[in-house]
């Protein structure tokens, strides 16, 4: 009984476990605000990452700031959009959206292949 309780637990994780990846998004930072005046990089308080109408992160600009490696996402569909975040606490309109998805079904290539000739 032990064994098999703990067979089910693994089957039941395991989508959890492996079901994962990181995204890198990268964005160009404005340099003007919608009325066309000059916008500081150092006017830039952060940049806000939506994913599915969800937040998923606020990123700092720390100079020049630019790109954002999330942590693992889950397993699905994803439609993510940008925004900036002046000093004032203004928030831009949003960006173009990306769309992506993550199935982590299929195994990575293997590396290091190689063969030894005589």
């Amino acid at each position: 009984m032990k064994y098999l309780i703990r067979l089910i637990a693994l089957i039941c994780l395991s989508p959890l476990v492996f079901a994962v990846e990181t995204k890198t998004f990268s964005w160009t930072p404005p340099t003007q605000n919608t009325d066309g005046t000059a916008l500081t990089d150092a006017e830039i308080s952060s940049y806000n990452i939506f994913c599915n109408a969800v937040l998923l992160s606020n990123v700092v600009n720390t100079g020049g700031t630019d790109t954002f490696t999330s942590g693992p996402l889950p397993a699905g569909a994803y439609l993510c959009h940008a925004t900036t975040v002046r000093d004032d606490g203004r928030e831009s309109d949003a960006s173009n959206q990306i769309n992506f998805t993550v199935d982590p079904s299929d195994p990575k290539a293997p590396t290091g292949f190689s063969v030894t000739l005589p």
